[in-house]
């Protein structure tokens, strides 16, 4: 069983990779029987969502962006 955590919700763009996208997308069929048009019932941006607030809990993502030596270059 997961633990749970505390968390908010940060609305952002994300860039993933396109065959990421197609995953989530076929395992979202594979989840859901379609409707008689053949259009599943999960939506699509929320499973993706929710895998990807599972994978920076999973990881451990407060640790990592604690490291400053994770940061990118940015300039002023």
């Amino acid at each position: 069983m997961q633990r749970k955590k505390e968390t908010v919700t940060v609305q952002d763009n994300l860039e993933v990779a396109p065959e990421a996208l197609q995953a989530v997308v076929a395992s979202s069929k594979k989840l859901t029987a379609g409707d008689k048009e053949g259009y599943g019932k999960i939506d699509t941006a929320d499973l993706l969502n929710i895998m990807i607030s599972q994978f920076l809990l999973e990881r451990d993502f407060s640790r990592w962006v604690s490291d400053i030596a994770n940061y990118p270059e940015i300039s002023a």
